[in-house]
């Protein structure tokens, strides 16, 4: 693509903004006791914790009160989860590597969510051929 007086326009495909969390230290405290208090955030087994609406509205007043935008205090929230679930099914042994102040930080404080994450098992894909070559074996034995 070109202007008017043929100069070459550069098109940039858009990328999704991220969302990048500012939490200071004390608020990160503060976190952990507002979520530790407010179990259907994290608890799946609470019918309370299909309901959006009242999820919404607890991470709306949160981050009211912390003066961030719900988007902020959410998106560290996922995060920290993330890193604790990884953290915490790490075995300890030579290859495990040291854990910093931070990683400690994280598996003690979010201890409470130990029983409420589970690892999802990733689907394996079966390919159109190997769905052919299981008919066809099938086939070859008269089971089809």
């Amino acid at each position: 693509m070109t202007t008017q007086n043929d100069t070459p326009i550069q098109i940039i495909p858009n990328k999704k903004s991220r969302v990048i969390s500012d939490i200071n230290t004390e608020e990160e405290e503060s976190m952990v006791e507002w979520l530790k208090e407010h179990p259907l955030l994290y608890n799946k087994k609470l019918s309370s914790n299909k309901d959006k609406g009242k999820k919404d509205s607890l991470w709306s007043e949160q981050a009211t009160l912390l003066g961030k935008d719900v988007s902020n205090i959410m998106v560290w929230y996922q995060s920290i989860r993330t890193r604790y679930g990884r953290l915490s099914k790490k075995k300890s042994g030579s290859g495990a590597g040291e854990l910093t102040d931070r990683d400690n930080w994280i598996l003690e404080k979010f201890d409470f969510l130990k029983g409420h994450i589970h690892e999802v098992r990733s689907r394996t894909a079966v390919s159109i051929s190997d769905i052919y070559i299981y008919i066809y074996i099938l086939h070859m034995h008269n089971i089809l």
